[in-house]
């Protein structure tokens, strides 16, 4: 069943609403699709690291091996793990060939003659576009190899600004709607409201604070 709820029972908080649409626009929008490729680019780059350092079990077969035989040593070779105690025993009956090539070798594990490719960089890059969409590319510097103290200083001011206007949207949704009825059900004929205000949002600056302290307290004493 569909239930219809008023709107002035409801408390809407919604970004960049346009029209009827209550969905609205997320936030992080502009985040996820960095932070989706880099979920994938993760676990492809796992996979690949994986492949070329643990390598793949192979085997030589004789040219007259029967299917049971093979398939006996597809099983042996899929059990082969990486681990502390990694082997393989197998006999003649299995249908293994060990004659010319390979060393005379039945059973080896095949390794990529190249060093696995580097994710890195394109990891490091999605990163910095996540930071970058929600104005916290100074959360990311000192992470590398450079990093300057006053760039984090200018880039975090964008940053606290963002998080000062969001919370003024969310306390000026809260005044006009939820506190307004809610003085009115209790405390009827009341003309000047109650609000609610954001406060406490701004960077702490320890080392500006410890310094002001001592000009502070000898402007009080004057």
């Amino acid at each position: 069943a569909i239930v219809t709820l008023p709107i002035e029972k409801c408390l809407v908080l919604v970004n960049e609403q346009e029209g009827d649409d209550y969905w609205g626009v997320s936030l992080l929008r502009g985040a996820y699709k960095p932070w989706y490729l880099l979920e994938n680019i993760q676990r492809v780059a796992a996979i690949g690291m994986e492949r070329f350092l643990v390598g793949t079990p192979m085997a030589r077969m004789k040219n007259g091996a029967t299917a049971q035989q093979r398939s006996a040593a597809l099983n042996m070779l899929m059990d082969v793990r990486s681990g502390e105690q990694t082997a393989v025993v197998y006999s003649e009956d299995l249908g293994f060939d060990v004659g010319d090539g390979e060393s005379n070798r039945a059973v080896w594990i095949l390794s990529p003659d190249r060093d696995p490719p580097d994710a890195l960089p394109l990891i490091r890059h999605l990163e910095s576009n996540i930071f970058t969409n929600i104005l916290a590319r100074f959360m990311d510097l000192g992470q590398r190899e450079t990093g300057a103290r006053a760039t984090a200083e200018v880039q975090r001011d964008p940053f606290f600004l963002g998080l000062i206007s969001v919370a003024n949207k969310v306390s000026d949704t809260i005044n006009r709607t939820f506190i307004r009825q809610l003085i009115d059900l209790n405390y009827p004929g009341v003309q000047e409201y109650p609000t609610l205000k954001a406060t406490g949002i701004s960077p702490q600056d320890i080392p500006v604070i410890a310094r002001a302290g001592p000009l502070h307290q000898r402007s009080c004493v004057v």
